[in-house]
């Protein structure tokens, strides 16, 4: 534990609040942040460690008291340490120096009420104290933060530009996909919840038009028109019903519907760098079409192939001793290779388990998207992770509910086929809830009290285990 060793001379510095943003050094800050906004903002930091059991990073910047972790690709907080006595906030890494600087809001000095947020829309500020000690200043991404919905943005817009005329409303869906959804190249990102807040003409009932197209959200992709300019970044498009595009259309559906078939393809003349598809939602003659024309296609031909979810929880039985779930994904052929294509793998298992939870009679309705959120963690970290998680309550944390054998027995045969070097681990649990400090995570499920996820991939599996309880 380094505290105060290392003497730099502390630099006071002005920090100017305002609603979604921080400004230091001139420089606007947004949270999430990344690593290297703050090496731009604030030059490289002094001190770089990462921790005992999660690997996550620590870094200090000892000339102006601010330290930050973080386990993944963005930084959600940054913290102000103002304490002379740094060991009260428990980590593992101190600046050298506090905080010496002023906070700005509205172009007047801030004064802070003691563990009371300021909520500054995406962000927000507290003061840490315990008792009469006053710790640190802590900037932090709001998690509660939802973006309002502007008036048109979800209204069809004329096109400036030639347009691709589409005469097959199935391959329409397959393109908007891809430059949606995969390339992002095609705004707005359709969100089917925000589409039935923003809609004002009736109101749309999820719950119960959600087992059908809903004629209002089919009738937007139909209207919606895509730049010709846009057709040349197609290369490929590959259907799957675990699709975003297919996930917004039919929020209750099964995977197997055949509204979306494409019954002609004409329309991938449009498209001149089209090489390959992969379909599951197409009519038999598309396949030998599409060949002809020089696009290599293979038909995936049931469901199974489709999405194959092995109920590993139901095969164990392990609910005659766990509230939760776990099941395992077959992503053999996916891009793992970065950690946004990984927790939006993540993201994919989540909406497949909610397809599940609203046709069962299930104890929870739904699982959260938590995004950049996810946590990666060390391996031997998560191992022991999950080994508690199956052994011990979430609430009660030294309550067993598993015998320790029989633990051992579902850990094993979760991690069946992961190695260590070859897999990664993500949570959405950033506190050990059996350790010391107690338990914090970004919440999975409205449902419960309690929750902890643990999921592993690697390039043929991801396994997705969620614990449940309450107090």
């Amino acid at each position: 534990m380094r505290l105060f060793k290392k003497k730099v001379k502390p630099i006071p510095l002005d920090i100017h609040l305002q609603e979604h943003k921080v400004i230091i050094n001139k420089q606007e800050l947004y949270f999430p942040t990344t690593y290297d906004k703050l090496v731009a903002i604030l030059g490289e930091p002094s001190q770089t460690e990462r921790t005992k059991l999660t690997k996550s990073y620590m870094s200090c910047w000892d000339a102006y008291g601010i330290y930050t972790s973080y386990s993944s690709f963005y930084i959600h907080s940054i913290l102000l340490v103002i304490s002379k006595q740094p060991k009260l906030l428990n980590l593992q890494l101190y600046p050298a120096n506090t905080f010496t600087g002023t906070l700005f809001f509205e172009n007047k000095s801030l004064s802070l009420s003691k563990n009371k947020k300021m909520v500054l829309g995406k962000f927000y500020i507290n003061k840490i104290a315990i008792d009469h000690q006053e710790l640190a200043i802590s900037l932090v991404q709001n998690l509660d933060y939802k973006e309002p919905i502007s008036k048109d943005k979800y209204l069809i817009k004329e096109l400036k530009e030639e347009q691709i005329k589409f005469i097959d409303f199935g391959f329409k869906l397959a393109v908007i996909q891809e430059l949606m959804y995969n390339q992002e190249l095609l705004k707005p990102k359709f969100n089917l919840q925000e589409f039935v807040e923003w809609y004002d003409r009736r109101k749309i009932n999820l719950d119960e038009e959600g087992y059908n197209p809903i004629a209002e959200v089919t009738q937007y992709f139909k209207n919606l028109p895509i730049p010709k300019s846009m057709a040349k970044e197609v290369t490929e498009i590959q259907q799957d019903g675990g699709n975003d595009i297919y996930l917004n259309l039919l929020r209750f559906g099964e995977g197997d519907e055949d509204y979306w078939d494409i019954e002609i393809v004409q329309d991938a003349q449009s498209f001149p760098n089209l090489k390959k598809t992969i379909l599951c939602y197409a009519k038999k003659n598309v396949s030998d079409e599409l060949n002809k024309l020089g696009v290599k296609t293979t038909v995936v031909t049931n469901k199974e192939d489709k999405i194959y979810r092995n109920n590993i929880f139901a095969n164990l039985k392990m609910g005659e001793f766990i509230w939760g779930n776990a099941f395992e994904l077959d992503i053999t052929g996916n891009d793992i290779s970065t950690f946004k294509k990984r927790t939006e793998l993540i993201d994919k298992a989540c909406k497949i388990e909610n397809k599940r939870l609203s046709k069962d009679d299930a104890y929870i309705e739904s699982l959260n998207i938590l995004g950049e959120n996810w946590l990666e963690i060390d391996y031997d970290y998560g191992l022991e992770l999950l080994l508690n998680a199956i052994r011990y309550d979430l609430a009660y944390s030294n309550s067993e509910h598993t015998p320790l054998e029989k633990a051992k027995h579902f850990h094993k045969e979760l991690m069946k086929g992961f190695v260590k070097g070859e897999s990664f681990l993500y949570t959405n649990c950033c506190r050990n809830p059996w350790g010391r400090k107690g338990y914090s995570s970004y919440t999975l499920t409205d449902d419960a009290t309690y929750d902890l996820a643990i999921v592993i991939i690697n390039n043929s599996k991801l396994t997705f285990c969620y614990f449940l309880s309450e107090d």
